[in-house]
This record gives structure tokens, C-alpha cells and sequence, in this order.
């Protein structure tokens, strides 16, 4: 009979005396004790404001910018933030989560004036719950950085300095027009450092630019050493389609063999001062780490972007706002848009849980350096993020890293050789999906920003 076949295949499974109802997962008999603040608190967040002022424009740089923006317009810019903001407090749960770090952008956030400034912070403090502690930073170019911004950035509680520097030899910059001289450069980093005690302050520097070589970058790494910034960022060039130099021949530029030569000087320069390199491009003293950059890269924690052209990973999506570099739409674009309440995204797309997965090893593995034992793909902080060991996703794409020696595996890190640390953003871009690479196919672009 069929009832008894059924009682012989699956009556050895059921024991009467242990049998019970699954109502819960994870079962209640293995569960940790729970207080209830922690059911209530909320993630913290990262957040980004875009400044798209500039007191000129930089020939090698794809980001939204305006030339010389008015009074009345960086004016009407700051209200429509703080509209946009206003936005994601009546339709998230963004006015209750905690904000970790703050960092403005550009553009160029110190051409705004110093009541311009703490007026934005003002609306800023209004709307979000700062953490205590909060790590709150601003870029800055040193034509800029007047006693006044600084003053005015030191009271409003900014605590991180970045001055974009790019290069110290006067005719490097000359060619890139740009406002500054680099004996001014180090009078500005001395003025935040002696002047203001700015004990954070990042230089930025550009390797590959016309005019630049082996000989004259090493100028560049010996005042460094002089200056010792808490955080030094090394850019290799981008030759963003749409931008001046992007349209150069090869001609113009240094070799790729000689950037490669520049980079590696560079790192074993810097580590050799007694920096940590934090990610490929990044060195930082001990205990003066980027908190906004380690959370988005090495945690892969959400980053929401205010302001034209900023792109977000918030709430499950990643997108961007409207003001593509090239395109079409304006600072009034933006203004309209969040005046009308509705929030100024141009294009984005829900994450799926593959793509969760592939984003966290993105910006990980590039978090890697020489000297940096935790730096890498955190394995164990992989499986408990998504439940699966990073080897079981991306098997075939750590076996190439592998055979090609541009990774390491320790018991628990995989992370960049100094091969890899080289092409750091070539080995990221291995671990998107199949899908990704497919689309990507499609536009013939490697990395996906297309000039962004």
C-alpha cells in the first residue's frame, strides 16, 4: 500500500519526543542574549557633498565643475542641498542614522566664502545626526586656502584637509594653468599645519602629466619628506576622453614604463618615511588613516552622495546624479529638480546580491599595501557579510591572480603583490560579474566611468 511505503521511507526520520513546529530562523535555542537598543540602532553612513565651484579649469580633470560660480549662485547651490536633503529625511530613515564622516568635494569646496561655508555646515548639522567624532573633511587647492576658509573651516569643526598640490615643479604646473606656484603649495600646507593646527592634511599628487619624468618626480617625494603630510594620495593621470589632455597623443606624456618607475619610486619612498600604504594610491601615518575611504573600501559600507553629479550606494541602489561630465544638464538642472521634490538621480540600478558581493571585493582587494597586514579582501569579514567564502564566488578569478603573481593569500587576507598593487585598478575590475563585463562589452570600456 502506499501508505506504507511512505511509512518505510520516512518514518526513521521523526523522533516523537524531540518533534516541533520551525517558526524561526535562527532557531531561539542557539541565539545570544539581545538588548534592545541593539534591534533599534541604525547603521551609520558616509556621506558626500559635491562643490562643483572652481577657480579655473584643470585640463586633466572629468569631474562636474563650474568656472567661477557667483555669490548668488553658490547661494542658491546651498539651499538646494539642504532641499535635497530634506528629500531623503521625509522618505528614509537617513535623519535617524548616525553620519560617520563628511567629505566635501569638487570642484572646489574652499572657493565658497567662509559664511557661505558655515551656513551649509549649519543646514548640515540641522538635518543629520553627526556621530561624535565625526570625521569631516574638505579639498581644497592651495590658491584657495586663505587665512579666512581656514579660520572658518577650523571653527565649524573640519578636522581632515586635503589640497590638491598635484605637482611642486612651476613648470609641470604652468602647463596645466594652474593657480598656484609650488613654493605657494607648501606655504598653504604650513599655513593649515602651523597656522590653523590642521594635524590631518592629505597632499594630492598626479604622476604622467606632460612635462613630468623620473628625475623631476623625485623633487616631488623630497619635499614630502620635508613637509610630511599626515596622508599623501598618488593619482596615475586618467586621460578622460572628453578632457583636454584625454585628445593629446602619447607624444606628450611620460612612458607608461616610466609612470610604472614613478609609482614604485614613490612607494617604497613613502614607506621607507614610515607611512602605511592604505590602498595603492594612498600612505598615511600611523593612526591618521582616511575613515571615509576605509569604510567605503575595506568595510564596504553605503556612501550616499549629495549634490550634482554625486554618486551614491544607499538604500540597495547605486546611482548618480544628474551632471554627467560633458553633458548637458546645469547647476539650474539640479536646482529645478530637488525645488520640484524630487531627489536629482540620473541613472542607477538595484544591487543584486552578486553584485553586493562583487562591489565589496572591488574596493577591497584595492585597500592592499606592502606593509599593511589587514589590507586586502577581509575573508572572514566576507563570508559573515554575505555567508559564502570569497574563494566559492570568484574561484576562476583568484586562480588567474594567482598564476599571473599578482595576489597573495595569508590564513586571512587576500591582498595585491607590489605587481598588483601596479595595476590596481585593472586586477578590481577582474572581480566584476559576468554580466557587468558583458554591458561593459558592449560600450568598448574596461573600467565603466565612459569619461565620467
Amino acid at each position: 500500500m502506499e501508505t506504507d511505503r511512505i511509512i518505510k521511507n520516512v518514518a526513521r526520520f521523526r523522533d516523537v519526543e524531540k518533534y516541533s513546529f520551525i517558526v524561526e530562523y535562527v532557531p531561539p535555542i542557539i541565539r545570544p542574549p539581545l538588548k534592545g537598543q541593539d534591534v533599534l540602532a541604525v547603521p551609520p553612513l558616509d556621506v558626500y557633498v559635491h562643490i562643483p565651484d572652481c577657480p579655473y579649469i584643470c585640463d586633466f580633470c572629468s569631474f562636474y565643475k563650474v568656472r567661477k560660480m557667483t555669490d548668488g549662485q553658490r547661494d542658491r547651490y546651498i539651499g538646494a542641498l539642504g532641499k535635497e536633503i530634506g528629500l531623503y529625511i521625509t522618505q528614509t530613515n537617513l535623519g535617524q542614522r548616525p553620519i560617520s564622516t563628511l567629505f566635501f568635494g569638487g570642484g572646489t569646496p574652499t572657493r565658497l566664502t567662509p559664511t557661505q561655508f558655515s551656513v551649509l555646515m549649519g543646514i548640515l548639522r540641522g538635518k543629520l545626526r553627526f556621530s561624535r567624532g565625526i570625521e569631516i573633511t574638505v579639498e581644497s587647492t592651495p590658491d584657495t586656502l586663505s587665512n579666512e576658509i581656514l579660520s572658518a573651516m577650523k571653527q565649524e569643526g573640519v578636522n581632515r584637509l586635503s589640497i590638491g598640490v598635484q605637482d611642486f615643479n612651476d613648470d609641470v604646473l604652468e602647463a596645466r594653468k594652474r593657480g598656484h606656484t609650488g613654493k605657494e603649495a607648501m606655504d598653504a600646507f604650513q599655513r593649515a599645519r602651523r597656522g590653523y593646527g590642521f594635524d590631518r592634511i592629505n597632499i594630492d599628487l598626479i604622476y604622467r602629466l606632460p612635462k613630468q619624468s623620473p628625475e623631476n618626480w623625485r623633487k616631488n617625494l623630497d619635499i614630502i619628506a620635508g613637509l610630511r603630510p599626515d596622508y599623501v594620495t598618488l593619482y596615475h593621470l586618467r586621460k578622460e576622453r572628453r578632457t583636454v589632455l584625454g585628445k593629446l597623443d602619447e607624444s606628450h606624456f611620460p612612458t607608461k614604463e616610466q609612470a610604472i618607475e614613478m609609482y614604485v619610486n614613490a612607494l617604497e619612498f613613502l614607506v621607507g618615511l614610515g607611512y602605511t600604504q592604505i590602498s595603492a594610491n594612498q600612505f598615511a601615518k600611523p593612526g591618521k588613516e582616511f575613515v571615509q575611504q576605509e569604510n567605503k573600501w575595506h568595510l564596504g559600507s553605503e556612501l550616499l552622495g549629495l549634490g550634482i553629479s554625486a554618486y551614491s550606494c544607499f538604500n540597495g541602489y547605486s546611482y548618480r546624479n544628474i551632471g554627467k561630465f560633458g553633458g548637458t544638464d546645469t547647476i539650474d538642472d539640479y536646482i529645478k529638480k530637488v525645488e520640484s521634490g524630487c531627489l536629482p538621480i540620473e541613472s542607477g540600478e538595484k544591487l543584486t546580491p552578486l553584485d553586493e558581493m562583487c562591489r565589496f571585493a572591488v574596493f577591497a582587494i584595492k585597500t592592499s599595501g606592502i606593509n599593511r597586514p589587514d589590507g586586502g579582501i577581509d575573508k572572514r569579514l566576507f563570508r559573515q557579510r554575505f555567508g559564502l567564502p570569497v574563494e566559492f564566488v570568484f574561484p576562476e578569478v583568484l586562480e588567474k591572480l594567482k598564476k599571473d603573481e599578482l595576489i597573495e593569500e595569508t590564513g586571512t587576507h587576500i591582498r595585491l603583490t607590489l605587481p598588483g598593487l601596479v595595476i590596481a585598478e585593472e586586477a578590481a575590475a577582474m572581480f566584476y560579474s559576468d554580466e557587468i563585463r558583458k554591458r561593459l562589452r558592449e560600450k568598448n570600456d574596461l573600467f565603466g566611468r565612459g569619461g565620467l
